[in-house]
């Protein structure tokens, strides 16, 4: 799939690059004239290149990292972003990815050759005692989709950075890990529809940013198809495309009428 999307100014000194592997986004964030925050940097070790040549062409540094979520490609790096710049992530994700640090590296040298990978990874835990980015950033943290899944609610832009939910082009993928993931997703798209009276864009970790309506619509397709999952009605969700998530749906679908 080709998105043939250059990097997309969204907001006040917040940018997203989409790359052409299963639309994955990473946002740049200016915190001042000089430095910006990178959240979720991925996919390619091309893509991280062009996100460092367009930091660069603004005059801007790397001085923060945010990892939404352990999932390989919300946590790589690159030497050209600074190798001692601070990445931050709640502890539940930080955790994972320290106990599974050597098979985590193995997987993205498999899956995407050529990153930095003694880099990827390498998280430092958020705690709320932290001064985050002059307290214009809400963590909002929750267990759907992974262990310690966290978006980002910029709160003086009104950005919504989602992470790996509301997705255009994905249906919800449960952590069936866990002892209740249908209730753990459900929870967290209510806590970005308490959001939604003051989101003006957000972006989620694949697909395409949107406004305010789109957000709404997508936090309902999301329910719509958890319920079916729930009561195991045939779904009508479109985004049911690519092989991968055929196979995730029917995993989940499994897993629900075993609940039921």
């Amino acid at each position: 799939m080709s998105t043939n999307i250059p990097i997309q100014a969204i907001g006040d000194g917040v940018w997203v690059h989409t790359s052409d592997r299963e639309m994955t986004t990473s946002t740049i964030v200016a915190l001042d004239n000089t430095s910006c925050m990178l959240i979720d940097p991925a996919i390619t070790p091309s893509d991280l290149d062009v996100i460092a040549d367009f930091v660069e062409e603004r005059g801007l540094r790397v001085t923060l990292g945010w990892s939404t979520h352990a999932h390989w490609d919300h946590v790589l790096w690159s030497q050209r972003f600074g190798a001692e710049v601070p990445r931050f992530a709640v502890r539940a994700n930080v955790d994972t990815c320290q106990a599974e640090l050597t098979e985590l590296h193995e997987y993205i040298s498999e899956q995407c050759p050529g990153h930095d990978v003694d880099l990827c990874g390498l998280l430092t835990t958020w705690s709320d005692t932290e001064p985050l980015w002059a307290a214009n950033c809400q963590v909002i943290e929750h267990r759907a989709h992974a262990p310690g899944h966290a978006a980002l609610w910029i709160t003086d832009r009104q950005i919504l950075v989602a992470g790996d939910m509301v997705s255009d082009i994905e249906i919800p993928t449960l952590d069936l890990d866990q002892p209740d993931p249908l209730s753990d997703y459900l929870a967290a798209l209510d806590l970005y529809a308490q959001l939604l009276d003051q989101v003006v864009t957000f972006i989620p970790g694949h697909g395409r940013p949107g406004d305010q309506g789109e957000l709404d619509r997508r936090i309902t397709l999301d329910r719509s198809y958890l319920d079916d999952i729930a009561i195991g009605t045939p779904t009508s969700d479109d985004r049911i495309l690519a092989q991968w998530l055929k196979e995730h749906h029917e995993r989940q679908a499994a897993w629900a009428k075993e609940q039921r």
